[in-house]
């Protein structure tokens, strides 16, 4: 399963996707329900980490209306990189994809 991470904002938001091969691919787009439809909709499941914002619960919404697991958190809380990537990487205290995740976490409010 894919991983997204967004920086939302409300005109235009930041997104990384982390494929399980392990490339990231960044790209921005327009904060939008169309915008998000024609970039994910035709993807397979994938688990999405937003940031709380003012736009998060409409598009964790939206998201979830196309098939996809919504994770709305703090950016600042480590919890949530717990949360993603799951009870087995809390163990270890890594993960073997975690290399590229805490990158997934909007860095303006690090």
């Amino acid at each position: 399963m894919d991983i997204i991470g967004f920086d939302l904002h409300k005109r235009e938001s930041r997104l990384a996707i982390e494929a399980e091969h392990g490339t990231i691919a960044e790209r921005r787009i327009v904060t939008s329900r169309e915008r998000f439809t024609a970039v994910l909709g035709g993807r397979l499941r994938a688990r999405i980490l937003l940031e709380a914002s003012a736009e998060s619960e409409w598009v964790a919404r939206h998201l979830e209306s196309l098939g996809h697991e919504a994770i709305v958190a703090d950016p600042r809380v480590e919890l949530a990189v717990r949360e993603l990537l799951g009870a087995d990487a809390d163990r270890r205290g890594r993960s073997d994809r975690g290399a590229a995740v805490p990158r997934l976490l909007p860095s303006a409010h690090r």
